[in-house]
């Protein structure tokens, strides 16, 4: 599960003072310290924890109704899909193209006010993840596509969240055994203007 903590950034007009660094617990997964400035009065009410189960994704950034309504220091805790639209159960529930989770809706964010998203943890939520076996061309230089670039397939990896590693199951290949630490990412990412 990925846990997205959003918050906005309190316009100039409000009263604001400097804070030490906040210190707590997210959703069991480890400790998150965010430096902020904060008004006062938030420090009063407790900030929400919502536990958000997607069903509908985008795979465009659009003017989309708002998915969930949260409070700025608000914490979510939600699921995404991999690039090609399967979930954690390896069903493709939704087409591919990197679908994203979401949107959220900050209350009170303003247009020219910065939003800071601190993704706490990203864990693989399956057994098995895929990738392309060659980089894709769009990133490398035309002629070099057009020459040496070898044909293209899927590889398959088993994802070990223990031991935090990804293993080469397919294809097969000289090097053996292919074992590699895991590196999660956010593939898309986008914020509203």
């Amino acid at each position: 599960m990925d846990t997205f903590l959003l918050r906005k950034k309190p316009s100039f007009q409000e009263k604001t003072r400097f804070l030490p660094p906040i210190q707590m617990k997210v959703a069991n997964s480890g400790y998150l310290t965010a430096f902020r400035r904060i008004r006062l009065s938030r420090l009063e009410k407790k900030m929400a924890i919502h536990q958000f189960e997607p069903s509908v994704y985008y795979t465009a950034l659009g003017t989309y109704e708002p998915v969930l309504r949260i409070e700025s220091g608000d914490t979510v805790v939600t699921t995404t899909v991999d690039n090609s639209g399967r979930d954690a159960n390896d069903q493709a529930v939704t087409r591919g193209g990197n679908p994203q989770t979401g949107p959220f809706y900050i209350e009170g964010a303003a247009s020219g006010d910065t939003l800071a998203v601190h993704f706490d943890r990203v864990v693989p939520n399956r057994r098995i993840g895929r990738t392309a076996t060659v980089v894709a061309p769009n990133v490398l230089d035309p002629y070099y596509v057009a020459t040496n670039l070898p044909k293209g397939g899927t590889a398959e990896w088993e994802i070990d969240v223990d031991k935090w590693t990804a293993t080469l199951i397919s294809p097969k290949t000289r090097l053996g055994e292919l074992c590699l630490p895991l590196e999660p990412m956010v593939g898309c990412f986008g914020v509203a203007a």
